[in-house]
């Protein structure tokens, strides 16, 4: 089930289709909304299936075909996504009976990031209204996806402590999928991280106050220590530590100044979106295995995720046997 944020390509291209009803084609008549399923007595609307699968196209580049081609293109996405808002709607019933609130503010936060996505309010107001949308109705369907949002991450979760994984399923994973392990070079850092508010004059005060405590290290402070104090990325606690890193692991500039930079010396400061950093490489390793202790860290979690979501998809399977559903359209047509 995607995000709510699928409802902004959406917009983009709906626009698109509407704009064809002065010639007549299929695309328009597409847009003649009615019931396509029914989960229990919860209807399915063609326009919430057309609103879910226009998140898989990205652009109007998939619609620049002919009308045949368009639709054989189309109805595969119109099927899964089809089966997306089944499952919205299976959960929603979930997140009702287990009650699921999801306070009005998040909805309005939502709301707010969708209409960033516009050059002004009359374009936002123009995309909502050819989707068939209201503000109402939009508020509505957020509300009912961000509730079957929780119930489904909240089961994920369960499932995921629930996992049972074996020292032999990691090991025979490890043997399995080799190859994934293997690396050219990679990269024992070690990161000091700084948050920085937008304001640009707060920005200059932590990238100074960074700086400063760069000097400090580069005269002999201890690293470890300043990072475990004073550092607000979520390794602090490890002194500062991120690991063996691989390159491309690690946002720019960050990744490029790995690349660059010399084992045991410091970056410069480095600044993204987020704030102020600077890395020291502790060891250079190249062309070699991550070793299975290594590599069961990662291994662990993975699996229990794959556990997880095929526990997830029974137990669907299994409230879908109980849900009285029934398809009415299948397709494009």
């Amino acid at each position: 089930m995607k995000n709510f944020k699928s409802l902004i390509s959406f917009c983009a291209i709906a626009i698109y289709l509407i704009s064809l009803s002065s010639t007549g084609t299929a695309a328009a008549a597409t847009f003649v909304d009615g019931v396509v399923a029914s989960v229990g007595r919860d209807p399915v609307l063609y326009s919430d299936v057309m609103q879910e699968m226009f998140s898989e196209l990205g652009d109007r580049s998939s619609l620049e075909m002919s009308e045949e081609d368009m639709v054989q293109h189309l109805n595969p996405l119109y099927k899964e996504a089809l089966e997306r808002e089944i499952e919205l709607r299976i959960l929603f019933k979930e997140a009702t009976a287990l009650g699921v609130v999801v306070p009005d503010d998040k909805i309005e936060d939502r709301i707010s990031d969708l209409k960033k996505q516009f050059p002004n309010a009359e374009a936002f107001r123009t995309a909502l209204n050819a989707t068939g949308l209201t503000p109402s109705t939009l508020r509505e369907r957020i509300r009912r996806q961000m509730m079957a949002y929780t119930v489904r991450m909240s089961k994920q979760q369960q499932f995921e402590k629930e996992a049972i994984i074996s020292e032999s399923d990691l090991a025979q994973y490890f043997q399995d999928h080799k190859s994934e392990f293997k690396f050219e070079t990679r990269y024992l850092v070690r990161r000091f991280f700084l948050k920085a508010p937008f304001d640009a004059k707060k920005r200059d005060e932590v990238r100074q106050r960074l700086n400063d405590i760069r000097i400090r290290i580069k005269d002999g402070a201890d690293f470890n220590a300043l990072a475990k104090e004073m550092s607000d990325g979520p390794e602090a606690s490890e002194g500062g530590s991120l690991g063996w890193v691989l390159p491309g692991d690690l946002v720019e500039p960050l990744n490029s100044a790995l690349l660059a930079l010399p084992a045991n010396e410091l970056s410069d400061i480095l600044e993204t979106d987020f704030g102020f950093h600077f890395l020291r490489i502790e060891e250079i390793q190249t062309e070699g295995t991550t070793p299975y202790e290594e590599a069961r860290i990662d291994i662990e979690p993975l699996l229990r995720r794959k556990q997880a979501e095929e526990q997830y998809r029974r137990w669907m399977n299994l409230l879908r046997q109980r849900s009285e559903i029934r398809i009415l359209r299948d397709a494009i047509q």
